[in-house]
């Protein structure tokens, strides 16, 4: 086989009821020149005696002794890849057969961009349809939405491996539940990113976590965000707490209280903070060429968000005092 321009990284842990049609939409795109390391992570079920039944040479299969984690595992496996891009896969979700053919040819033609992801199709074992994961799409989008969430959707990932080589970034292991974002931003350091606009990866729905592994993922994401608004944004002071509130009323939602009340006081605290530091991440890129654009989004997002919890009571306590913010920022 000649050497491969992909590189494939699948882990498994007990995956048996998805696996194969996971890895038959790998083994059936319409790129074939790709190596697929598939990782079986100490799985107890018929996980990797389902991966050996496949034939195809491409497939080369490596099983841990005991569980070792998604982290170490793919760690693992990038250590053994010898594609020029790296591609993750989960274990449960479908590619669209021409997913690495299109991530291929568009960091072919974009040398400049060194990790590329794309929308997913969600779906679950009732709905094939259920909706579209959105990511922010050009670059300077990515940045910002990596101050505060993961800007991409770990399983569409393709990205070149050399970056990974030569500044010895790989998954932390320490991360359980947010090594992908930990690893986003790691990333960034060193190169450009872009998402494509459209579904290449169809990303399956399971069961919810656990409220313990909840809280452990919330923690270890928020202190991800933190780490990284201090690294991009050295003159905004921002404390931890203040991230976790921006985080829980502005990403995840939580806008009321037990008994449905809108959290005024702090909705408003969690706005100011927002819109001061986009203020200052558009002052720290203020010659980037996708600055306006971004501006424009962002004042739109806000705008938005404010016009849904307009029918709501306190509503016009929370909009009065970022109006002028709002102004400013759509003047600069």
């Amino acid at each position: 086989m000649m050497n491969p321009e992909i590189t494939i990284l699948m882990s498994v842990y007990n995956e048996e009821e998805y696996l194969q049609k996971a890895i038959n939409s790998i083994l059936n795109q319409t790129f074939t020149n790709f190596e697929f390391i598939i990782i079986d992570d100490g799985s107890i079920d018929d996980s990797l005696k389902d991966i050996r039944s496949f034939s195809d040479t491409r497939i080369k299969v490596i099983s841990n002794k005991k569980n070792l984690g998604l982290a170490d595992s793919l760690n693992k496996g990038i250590t053994l890849a010898t594609g020029k891009y790296i591609a993750r896969m989960d274990a449960d979700d479908i590619a669209h057969s021409n997913r690495l053919a299109i991530q291929f040819n568009f960091l072919e033609k974009h040398p400049e961009v060194g990790i590329l992801g794309s929308f997913c199709q969600l779906f679950d074992d009732k709905s094939d349809k259920i909706g579209v994961f959105l990511v922010p799409i050009f670059d300077l989008a990515i940045r910002w939405t990596s101050l505060l969430n993961c800007p991409f959707a770990h399983p569409s990932v393709m990205m070149r491996r050399h970056l990974l080589i030569e500044h010895n970034l790989r998954y932390d292991g320490q991360f359980k539940a947010t090594e992908d974002y930990n690893l986003w931003t790691e990333l960034l350091k060193y190169t450009k990113s872009f998402n494509l606009n459209y579904p290449l990866v169809r990303y399956r729905l399971r069961n919810g976590i656990t409220n313990s592994k909840r809280q452990q993922q919330l923690k270890e994401h928020d202190f991800i965000a933190h780490r990284t608004i201090r690294t991009t944004l050295p003159d905004f002071s921002i404390t931890p707490e203040q991230v976790t509130l921006m985080r829980s009323l502005l990403i995840t939602e939580n806008f009321f209280d037990e008994t449905g009340i809108l959290k005024v006081d702090k909705l408003k605290e969690a706005i100011a903070i927002y819109l001061s530091m986009l203020s200052a991440f558009l002052n720290t890129y203020a010659t980037h060429p996708e600055k306006n654009r971004l501006k424009r989004q962002e004042i739109h997002k806000i705008t938005r968000l404010l016009l849904r919890l307009s029918k709501r009571s306190g509503f016009n306590n929370v909009l009065a005092p970022h109006l002028q913010q709002l102004t400013q920022l759509l003047w600069r």
